[in-house]
Protein backbone atom coordinates (compact mmCIF):
# COMPACT_ATOMS: atom_id res chain seq x y z
CA UNK A 1 0.00 0.00 0.00
CA UNK A 2 1.03 3.69 -0.77
CA UNK A 3 3.20 5.41 1.70
CA UNK A 4 2.87 8.96 0.11
CA UNK A 5 1.92 10.56 3.48
CA UNK A 6 5.25 10.97 5.42
CA UNK A 7 6.00 14.05 6.53
CA UNK A 8 3.97 15.00 9.64
CA UNK A 9 6.21 17.50 10.79
CA UNK A 10 5.85 19.51 7.37
CA UNK A 11 2.21 19.01 7.48
CA UNK A 12 2.17 20.46 10.60
CA UNK A 13 4.00 23.71 10.03
CA UNK A 14 1.72 23.49 7.26
CA UNK A 15 -1.59 23.63 8.89
CA UNK A 16 -0.26 26.50 11.32
CA UNK A 17 1.13 28.67 7.94
CA UNK A 18 4.22 28.16 7.04
CA UNK A 19 5.37 29.10 3.85
CA UNK A 20 8.81 26.94 3.97
CA UNK A 21 5.90 23.79 4.48
CA UNK A 22 3.78 25.10 1.26
CA UNK A 23 6.98 25.31 -0.58
CA UNK A 24 8.24 21.67 0.81
CA UNK A 25 5.16 20.57 -0.24
CA UNK A 26 4.51 21.84 -3.79
CA UNK A 27 8.17 20.56 -4.65
CA UNK A 28 6.95 17.43 -3.51
CA UNK A 29 4.07 16.76 -5.10
CA UNK A 30 3.92 19.93 -7.91
CA UNK A 31 5.44 17.67 -10.45
CA UNK A 32 2.36 14.98 -10.05
CA UNK A 33 -0.29 17.28 -10.03
CA UNK A 34 1.43 19.37 -13.20
CA UNK A 35 2.01 15.83 -14.89
CA UNK A 36 -1.76 15.24 -14.02
CA UNK A 37 -3.58 18.58 -15.43
CA UNK A 38 -1.04 18.22 -18.09
CA UNK A 39 -2.45 14.46 -19.02
CA UNK A 40 -6.38 15.79 -18.12
CA UNK A 41 -6.60 18.89 -19.77
CA UNK A 42 -4.27 18.14 -22.30
CA UNK A 43 -2.27 21.18 -22.42
CA UNK A 44 1.29 22.23 -21.07
CA UNK A 45 0.43 26.01 -20.84
CA UNK A 46 -2.42 25.66 -18.89
CA UNK A 47 -1.39 22.66 -16.50
CA UNK A 48 1.60 24.85 -15.29
CA UNK A 49 -0.49 27.90 -14.44
CA UNK A 50 -3.60 25.89 -13.22
CA UNK A 51 -0.72 23.92 -10.68
CA UNK A 52 0.10 27.16 -9.12
CA UNK A 53 -3.41 27.87 -8.87
CA UNK A 54 -4.40 24.28 -7.36
CA UNK A 55 -1.77 25.11 -3.97
CA UNK A 56 -3.02 28.61 -3.82
CA UNK A 57 -6.80 27.23 -3.27
CA UNK A 58 -5.76 24.54 -1.10
CA UNK A 59 -3.16 26.52 0.51
CA UNK A 60 -6.35 29.09 1.49
CA UNK A 61 -8.55 25.81 2.72
CA UNK A 62 -5.82 24.01 5.11
CA UNK A 63 -7.64 24.19 7.93
CA UNK A 64 -10.01 21.94 6.70
CA UNK A 65 -7.29 19.18 6.09
CA UNK A 66 -6.77 16.22 8.43
CA UNK A 67 -3.36 14.68 7.27
CA UNK A 68 -1.46 14.63 4.50
CA UNK A 69 -3.55 11.47 3.18
CA UNK A 70 -6.57 14.15 3.08
CA UNK A 71 -4.21 17.13 1.52
CA UNK A 72 -2.72 14.86 -1.35
CA UNK A 73 -6.18 13.96 -2.13
CA UNK A 74 -7.80 17.30 -2.06
CA UNK A 75 -4.49 18.47 -4.22
CA UNK A 76 -5.67 15.50 -7.42
CA UNK A 77 -9.82 16.74 -6.48
CA UNK A 78 -9.08 20.56 -6.67
CA UNK A 79 -6.37 20.07 -10.05
CA UNK A 80 -9.80 17.89 -11.10
CA UNK A 81 -12.22 20.81 -10.39
CA UNK A 82 -10.16 23.13 -12.01
CA UNK A 83 -9.18 21.50 -15.01
CA UNK A 84 -13.13 21.15 -15.21
CA UNK A 85 -13.78 24.78 -14.53
CA UNK A 86 -10.97 25.45 -17.51
CA UNK A 87 -12.76 23.13 -19.86
CA UNK A 88 -16.21 24.74 -19.59
CA UNK A 89 -15.10 28.31 -20.00
CA UNK A 90 -13.73 26.89 -23.57
CA UNK A 91 -16.96 25.06 -24.45
CA UNK A 92 -20.14 24.54 -23.48
CA UNK A 93 -22.39 21.26 -23.63
CA UNK A 94 -25.20 20.43 -20.85
CA UNK A 95 -24.40 16.23 -20.75
CA UNK A 96 -20.58 16.98 -20.41
CA UNK A 97 -21.00 19.00 -17.49
CA UNK A 98 -23.55 16.92 -15.40
CA UNK A 99 -21.22 13.88 -16.29
CA UNK A 100 -18.40 15.83 -14.85
CA UNK A 101 -20.47 17.29 -11.87
CA UNK A 102 -21.40 13.68 -10.62
CA UNK A 103 -17.78 12.52 -11.02
CA UNK A 104 -16.64 15.76 -8.76
CA UNK A 105 -19.07 14.65 -6.40
CA UNK A 106 -18.14 11.01 -6.30
CA UNK A 107 -14.29 12.46 -6.28
CA UNK A 108 -15.19 14.76 -2.89
CA UNK A 109 -17.03 11.98 -1.32
CA UNK A 110 -14.22 9.57 -1.41
CA UNK A 111 -11.43 11.85 0.01
CA UNK A 112 -13.99 11.77 3.61
CA UNK A 113 -11.84 8.48 4.24
CA UNK A 114 -8.18 8.01 3.81
CA UNK A 115 -8.33 4.15 3.90
CA UNK A 116 -11.27 4.55 1.24
CA UNK A 117 -8.95 6.63 -0.96
CA UNK A 118 -6.21 4.65 -0.71
CA UNK A 119 -8.28 1.40 -1.48
CA UNK A 120 -9.34 3.29 -4.39
CA UNK A 121 -6.18 4.51 -6.07
CA UNK A 122 -4.54 0.99 -5.50
CA UNK A 123 -8.04 -0.89 -7.19
CA UNK A 124 -8.44 1.34 -10.05
CA UNK A 125 -4.64 1.57 -11.33
CA UNK A 126 -4.21 -2.57 -10.81
CA UNK A 127 -7.24 -2.77 -12.61
CA UNK A 128 -6.48 -0.45 -15.64
CA UNK A 129 -2.81 -1.40 -15.97
CA UNK A 130 -3.77 -5.45 -16.13
CA UNK A 131 -6.57 -4.05 -18.87
CA UNK A 132 -4.11 -2.70 -21.09
CA UNK A 133 -1.75 -4.21 -23.95
CA UNK A 134 1.31 -6.12 -22.73
CA UNK A 135 3.84 -3.02 -24.10
CA UNK A 136 1.82 -0.56 -22.42
CA UNK A 137 1.18 -1.72 -19.53
CA UNK A 138 5.01 -2.87 -19.12
CA UNK A 139 5.63 0.62 -19.77
CA UNK A 140 4.09 1.96 -17.52
CA UNK A 141 4.82 -0.28 -14.96
CA UNK A 142 8.91 0.60 -15.26
CA UNK A 143 8.19 4.49 -15.75
CA UNK A 144 5.72 4.99 -12.82
CA UNK A 145 6.04 1.79 -10.45
CA UNK A 146 9.72 1.12 -10.71
CA UNK A 147 10.69 4.88 -11.18
CA UNK A 148 12.79 4.16 -14.25
CA UNK A 149 13.96 7.12 -16.89
CA UNK A 150 12.87 6.38 -20.84
CA UNK A 151 16.69 5.64 -21.73
CA UNK A 152 16.74 2.02 -18.76
CA UNK A 153 13.11 1.40 -19.76
CA UNK A 154 14.02 1.66 -23.66
CA UNK A 155 16.76 -0.81 -22.94
CA UNK A 156 15.17 -2.99 -20.52
CA UNK A 157 12.64 -3.51 -23.26
CA UNK A 158 14.83 -3.63 -26.44
CA UNK A 159 13.02 -0.66 -27.64
CA UNK A 160 13.99 2.79 -28.62
CA UNK A 161 13.64 5.72 -26.27
CA UNK A 162 10.95 7.55 -28.75
CA UNK A 163 8.53 3.79 -28.32
CA UNK A 164 8.28 4.27 -24.95
CA UNK A 165 7.00 7.99 -25.38
CA UNK A 166 4.80 6.64 -27.56
CA UNK A 167 3.48 3.76 -26.14
CA UNK A 168 3.23 5.79 -22.72
CA UNK A 169 0.94 8.55 -24.43
CA UNK A 170 -0.84 5.67 -26.39
CA UNK A 171 -1.99 3.90 -22.68
CA UNK A 172 -3.18 7.77 -21.07
CA UNK A 173 -4.90 8.17 -23.89
CA UNK A 174 -6.52 4.68 -24.26
CA UNK A 175 -7.37 5.22 -20.36
CA UNK A 176 -8.88 8.85 -20.63
CA UNK A 177 -11.13 7.43 -23.68
CA UNK A 178 -12.15 4.97 -21.33
CA UNK A 179 -12.51 5.94 -17.91
CA UNK A 180 -14.82 8.84 -16.49
CA UNK A 181 -12.95 11.37 -14.71
CA UNK A 182 -12.88 10.48 -11.31
CA UNK A 183 -11.42 6.57 -12.42
CA UNK A 184 -9.08 8.09 -14.24
CA UNK A 185 -7.90 10.73 -11.58
CA UNK A 186 -7.57 7.78 -9.39
CA UNK A 187 -5.34 5.96 -11.54
CA UNK A 188 -3.12 8.90 -12.72
CA UNK A 189 -2.50 9.60 -8.56
CA UNK A 190 -1.42 6.01 -8.06
CA UNK A 191 1.08 5.96 -11.25
CA UNK A 192 2.29 9.48 -10.34
CA UNK A 193 2.06 8.59 -6.63
CA UNK A 194 3.96 5.74 -6.93
CA UNK A 195 7.05 7.21 -8.71
CA UNK A 196 7.28 10.15 -6.32
CA UNK A 197 7.77 7.35 -3.15
CA UNK A 198 10.33 5.96 -5.32
CA UNK A 199 12.90 8.50 -6.59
Amino acid sequence: MFDFAKHQHQFTQFLSGDDRALNFFFNYYGRAIYRYLSWRCGNEHSAKALTAAVFHKVWKQRHTLQNEDHLVGVLFVTAFELCISNQRADTSGGKTEIAEAISLQDAYRFLEDPEVLRARILSAMNRELNNLPRQQRNVLHKLYLEAKAVPMVAMELNIVPQTVRNTRNKAVHAMEQRLSGLEFMLVAMGLLLSRIERQ
